[in-house]
């Protein structure tokens, strides 16, 4: 016993002493962050990394009556997100608005998100930013839109494509397009007039579009409902469509045309995507995922042309429509097959999230990182399976839950996770003795033995609970990927479901301020 009192003492002092009081306030870029970066961001096109995805950014709260807003973008930004999507919708003076389409959202101008963009896109990260357009915006008004990107990125931060919109032959690397915001939009769209083959002039009928605003006297079920389902899972039907009719040009829509460097494409499968012009990009969602998973499990030429098309295109996946409280899919699935482009709900803050925050504080946080070679490479990973031992010994700084429980200590344990193929967990007993003191400072020395089935992909996801009788309350958390997991005693700050570290701030006890709630690990294997 002496010697894990002893072992809990040397912890606390070595948790004191290198531990830093953290000012999420000040968010400010940092060079030395950086220095580890190798030729990795250099010489791979996009397509070869992997990006840190937001699905929906403009939205705070849920997909059905959420505010659209500047700062929603601004918290996605400075949390390291490099690919932001702006859902564009005819504003009633002439200028385009950002809003959830047929929902109850309440809208912003498209104006207030491009601002946000130029001010905060690269506090975090020199590297670029993707703004991807689900663009239900007429001719007239997506000129405005052309209009804003030119004027609030005037200072050079705009990419042009110099081959043309859309005609890229390969993707350049994210180190070549440091400090730009680079355009994803459809180069055609389906709600402009279409004109017959013949080109005789007589227009069809467009389609009808979709209100930008719900009408809120309407229930949410079951219409409001299948809105959504319809509005959201037409993402991959947005995407290039010619279906043998030409789009009706416009000198005016142009303006944004000529900006775009990412066209999206419709996909009809892998044969026909080996005869399209270039690179181009297209839209999944998590079903389709799912489905072209289980494909590539099944049949290895199915795989084979799925990393193939993956190591050439931009795929982007995206959650499902009926996911109206901002919840996410695993996005292990969509890492799997190599998609570049995985979307979050960022405002979800779960479990998916946890491991996307993990995933990309890699590579010093640079919001892009390298697929492992065998995506690359078109085959299955060739690591053998590691087992791994995990030694839970003490915890420190608990007075930062020391009101996780109404009337009690918090009842809490520690639970770890390999998050990625066949995963597994396991978890510590629950310790509760005091909320502050010496006592409040949890110790287990308990072993967790976990098998990591592909550590090339897989995550390491360590999660403290609040035991509770009805759901455990979650009190912080820490990931990282396997290849990155060390050998030896680590210790292992947690964070809250907001990505701050877990921290007392109360006065009563001024000596323990700022000091970052972590736990002793001792990892083998």
């Amino acid at each position: 016993m002496f010697h894990y009192f002893c072992l809990l003492s040397f912890f606390l002092s070595f948790v004191s002493n290198t531990i830093d009081d953290v000012d999420d306030e000040k968010v400010v870029f940092d060079e030395t962050s950086f220095s580890k970066l190798c030729s990795l961001l250099t010489n791979p096109k996009i397509t070869f990394s992997l990006s840190e995805c937001s699905h929906n950014s403009y939205l705070e709260g849920n997909q059905l009556t959420g505010v659209s807003s500047g700062r929603a973008v601004k918290d996605i930004l400075l949390h390291g997100g490099r690919v932001i999507e702006l859902d564009c919708y005819d504003g009633p003076k002439g200028t385009p608005i950002v809003t959830h389409g047929g929902t109850a959202c309440k809208p912003v101008e498209l104006r207030e998100c491009l601002q946000a963009i130029k001010e905060f896109g690269f506090v975090k990260t020199p590297y670029p930013v993707i703004v991807t357009f689900e663009n239900h915006v007429n001719v007239e008004q997506r000129g405005v839109m052309g209009d804003l990107l030119e004027e609030i990125f005037c200072d050079g931060m705009l990419y042009r494509p110099p081959e043309g919109a859309g005609k890229k032959e390969e993707w350049p690397s994210p180190n070549q397009l440091k400090g730009k915001v680079v355009i994803r939009d459809k180069l055609k769209h389906k709600q402009d007039a279409k004109k017959g083959k013949n080109g005789s002039g007589k227009e069809k009928k467009a389609k009808k579009e979709k209100p930008a605003v719900l009408d809120t006297s309407k229930t949410l079920a079951p219409d409001l409902h299948k809105s959504i389902m319809d509005n959201e899972d037409d993402e991959e039907s947005d995407d290039d469509d010619n279906d043998g009719e030409v789009v009706e040009e416009s000198n005016v829509a142009d303006k944004l045309k000529n900006v775009v460097a990412i066209g999206n494409a419709k996909f009809h499968g892998f044969d026909e995507a080996q005869e399209w012009p270039g690179v181009k990009s297209c839209s999944w969602n998590e079903k389709k995922v799912e489905k072209m998973v289980k494909k590539a499990t099944a049949d290895d030429s199915e795989r084979k042309d799925l990393l193939a098309f993956t190591k050439r295109h931009l795929l982007r996946c995206y959650p499902g429509g009926w996911r109206v409280l901002s919840d996410n899919a695993d996005p292990n699935a969509a890492w799997s097959i190599g998609a570049s482009l995985v979307a979050l709900n960022f405002q979800g803050m779960d479990r998916p999230i946890f491991m996307n925050r993990g995933k990309f504080a890699d590579n010093g946080g640079a919001g892009y990182i390298k697929k492992p070679k065998f995506l690359l490479d078109g085959k299955k990973s060739g690591a053998l399976p590691k087992k791994i031992s995990f030694n839970v010994l003490v915890g420190s700084g608990w007075e930062a839950f020391k009101n996780a429980d109404f009337l009690n200590a918090p009842d809490t344990y520690v639970k770890i996770s390999i998050c990625g193929k066949n995963g597994s967990s396991g978890q510590t007993k629950v310790f509760s003795e005091a909320r502050v003191g010496p006592k409040a400072q949890p110790v287990w020395n308990e072993q967790i033995e976990l098998e990591s089935k592909c550590p090339e992909l897989d995550l390491v996801l360590f999660e403290v609970f609040d035991q509770d009788p009805d759901l455990d309350d979650l009190l912080g958390y820490y990931c990282c990927t396997v290849q990155n997991l060390q050998k030896g005693l680590k210790c292992v700050p947690l964070y809250d479901m907001y990505g701050h570290h877990c921290m007392y701030t109360g006065k009563k006890r001024p000596e323990l301020y700022g000091e970052c709630a972590s736990i002793l690990v001792e990892c083998r294997y």
